[in-house]
C-alpha cells in the first residue's frame, strides 16, 4: 500500500519539500532575514572588534532583524542557493577587508593560513557542482578549515589574557594545582592576571591539547571541525538539500572563526555542547542531551540563560534541566568546595563588579544609567517572549531561540565582545541548517513538539 502525502512527509522531513530555486519564493524571507543578520553580526564584529557608535549601530540592526525574522517566522523554507552564495562572499569579503593578522606576534604560517581559509569559505560555491553528492562536496570546506586553523595556531601567539590563562592553568593542574588559586605571568599589560574566570570544563577541556600538542587552541579548532562535521551529518541523514549541506559546513567559518580560535576563546567549546545537544533531541536521545548541555553550562557562565528556554521545551520539562545542572553541578562543585570564596571571586564577583569596559560592543556605555540594567531586563523578557512565541518547539529552533536571546543579550549587556556575538551567531546559522527544509507545521515537527 502506498503512503499518503502526510505520512510520507512524518516519516520522511525532506519528503514533499521542494529545493528551493536559486533565489526562492519572495514570500519565504523570514529565514534568509535571520542568516544574513547573523552573518553581518559576526562579520560586523571582526571587523570594529572594539566599541565605534557605527559598529554598535549595525549591531543594533543586526538585533532589529533577527527579531523581526523571528516574528515572521524563519522556518518557512531553507534559504536559497543565492543566499548561501551571499553569505560565502560575505566571509570572503570579511577576511579581505580585515583579516586576522593584528594582536598577534606572528610568523611565516599565518598569512598563508588566511589565505587557505578563504579559498575553504569559497569553496562553499561547489554548491552548483551537481556531478557530486553535496555530502562529499562538503569535506572539501571542512578539509580546508582545518588546515587554516592549523595555520593560525601555528603562525601566531596572542597578546590576550585568554591564551597565556588557558595555558598556563593547563600546566598548573598538570602540577596538581587549582587554577582558580593561580595568577598568571606574562599576561599583556590591563588585562587579567590574578583570576581564572571561566567554569572548569573549560581548563578541563583545554588542559589536554596543551600537554599533547603544547597549544591550547587546538581544541578551539577541532570544537569547530566538529561542529561543522555533525551538523553535515544530520543534515544528509535528512535528505537536506545542496545549500543546506553546505551552509551546515559553512558554520564553522563563520565570519571571525579564524579569529576565535587564533585568540583561544572557549567559545567553540560551547557551540559544540549546544549543537551536540540539539542534534541528540533530533534523534531522540533526550537524555543524553542533558549531557554536552551540562558541559557546555559548567564552561561560561551566561548559558545559564538558556535553562528558561528547556524549561519550556516538550519532551526536555524540568526534570531534563535539572538533570542538565545536575552534570554541570557534578563538574564544577569539587572545584568550589576546594576554595569557595577563590571560585566566588574568580567566576562571579569578578564579572558583577567590573565597570563596563569602554571596549565592549554594546550600547551600554551609551546609555544613561537609570535604564541600562531596566532595558536589559526588557529587552531579555522581550527576547524569550518572541522566541518561546514564535519559534516551533524543535531542537532547532531550540538553537535559533537561544541565538535570539544571545543577540538581545549582547547587544544591552555591559561586557561583550567579538566571541559572544559570534557565538550568537554561529547559533543562529546553525539553527536555520538543523531545521531548514522542513515547515514548521509538518507532522515531524508536530510530533517532536508534543509532550510523551
Amino acid at each position: 500500500m502506498e503512503e499518503s502525502d502526510s505520512v510520507s512527509a512524518a516519516r520522511h522531513p525532506s519528503a514533499g519539500v521542494a529545493e528551493p530555486s536559486f533565489l526562492g519564493p519572495a514570500r519565504d524571507w523570514g529565514s534568509s532575514l535571520l542568516v544574513i543578520a547573523a552573518w553581518g553580526a559576526a562579520a560586523s564584529t571582526a571587523i570594529y572588534a572594539i566599541f565605534s557608535v557605527h559598529g554598535v549601530v549595525i549591531l543594533a540592526v543586526v538585533a532589529v532583524a533577527v527579531l523581526v525574522a523571528m516574528w515572521f517566522g524563519v522556518f518557512q523554507t531553507f534559504p536559497p542557493s543565492a543566499v548561501v552564495v551571499v553569505l560565502a562572499v560575505g566571509a570572503v569579503a570579511t577576511l579581505i577587508v580585515t583579516p586576522p593578522v593584528t594582536n598577534v606576534a606572528r610568523n611565516g604560517w599565518l598569512w598563508p593560513a588566511v589565505l587557505v581559509g578563504g579559498m575553504a569559505t569559497a569553496s562553499v560555491l561547489l554548491v552548483f557542482w551537481e556531478r557530486f553528492p553535496a555530502g562529499r562536496l562538503a569535506v572539501v570546506p571542512l578539509v580546508l578549515a582545518a588546515f587554516a586553523f592549523a595555520g593560525m595556531i601555528l603562525g601566531s601567539i596572542p597578546s590576550i589574557d585568554v591564551w597565556v590563562i588557558f595555558q598556563q592553568s593547563a600546566d598548573g593542574l598538570l602540577h596538581g594545582l587549582n587554577p582558580y588559586n593561580m595568577s598568571f605571568t606574562g599576561v599583556p599589560a590591563g588585562q587579567t592576571s590574578d583570576c581564572f574566570n571561566y567554569l572548569p570544563v573549560t581548563f578541563l577541556a583545554t588542559a589536554p591539547s596543551k600537554w599533547l600538542f603544547g597549544d591550547v587552541r587546538w581544541v578551539d579548532g577541532a570544537c569547530l571541525l566538529g561542529v561543522g562535521a555533525l551538523l553535515t551529518r544530520q543534515v544528509v541523514r535528512r535528505g537536506g538539500g545542496r545549500g543546506q549541506v553546505l551552509l551546515a559546513a559553512l558554520v564553522a567559518l563563520t565570519p571571525g572563526s579564524l579569529m576565535v580560535v587564533q585568540q583561544a576563546w572557549n567559545e567553540p567549546i560551547l557551540l559544540l555542547g549546544l549543537v551536540a545537544s540539539a542534534v541528540l533531541m533530533e534523534r531522540g536521545r533526550w537524555n543524553w542531551a542533558m549531557v554536552p548541555f551540562g558541559l557546555a553550562l559548567a564552561t561560561k557562565q551566561h548559558l545559564v540563560l538558556l535553562l528558561p528556554l528547556l524549561l519550556f521545551w516538550p519532551k526536555f520539562g524540568w526534570r531534563r534541566v535539572l538533570g542538565t545542572v545536575g552534570v554541570a553541578a557534578a563538574v564544577s562543585l569539587p572545584w568550589f568546595v576546594i576554595n569557595p570564596a577563590r571560585f566566588t571571586q574568580c567566576t562571579a564577583n569578578f564579572f558583577l563588579g567590573e565597570q563596563a569596559p569602554p571596549k565592549a560592543l554594546s550600547i551600554w556605555r551609551i546609555l544613561p544609567a537609570p535604564v541600562q540594567m531596566p532595558l536589559l531586563i526588557v529587552g531579555l523578557v522581550l527576547a524569550f517572549g518572541i522566541a518561546l512565541w514564535r519559534s516551533p518547539r524543535t531542537p532547532a529552533g531550540f538553537l535559533v531561540s537561544a541565538g535570539t536571546v544571545f543577540v538581545v543579550f549582547d547587544l544591552l549587556n555591559k561586557q561583550t565582545f567579538v566571541n559572544q556575538w559570534w557565538l550568537a551567531a554561529t547559533l543562529l546559522v546553525s539553527g536555520i541548517v538543523l531545521g531548514g527544509g522542513t515547515l514548521a507545521n509538518n507532522a515531524d515537527e508536530r510530533e517532536l513538539a508534543s509532550v510523551p
